[in-house]
């Protein structure tokens, strides 16, 4: 699956790890937004990881999940051209916000 990742965070601690673990997951496209490719075991991941960085009541963090149809149609202007990596594949599937993972 591919998802924008978007975040605001006030403090520059959270700010600065949750970047960090977003690198481990996608391409770091603009200050505060990632790009990422991946498998839902992955993103399940990528979730559990971000809920364990943020603060929910001060910090903000979106995921645009995107088809391929609509890949296709990114626009980039200025600097950054948008690429799609050879060999990507996307799985046809709705976009749904996956249960956190179980903490037992």
């Amino acid at each position: 699956m591919f998802v924008v990742v978007s975040y605001d965070i006030p403090l520059d601690h959270r700010r600065t790890k949750v970047m960090k673990a977003l690198k481990n997951f996608g391409d770091h496209v603009q200050e505060s937004v990632f790009e990422c490719n991946l498998k839902p075991e992955v993103y399940k991941r990528m979730l559990a990881e971000l809920e364990k960085l943020i603060a929910p009541k001060e910090d903000s963090v979106r995921l645009y999940f995107i088809n391929e149809a609509d890949i296709a149609r990114i626009l980039s202007l200025g600097i950054g051209p948008f690429q799609r990596p050879k060999g990507w594949v996307f799985i046809a599937e709705k976009p749904r916000r996956l249960p956190p993972p179980d903490t037992a």
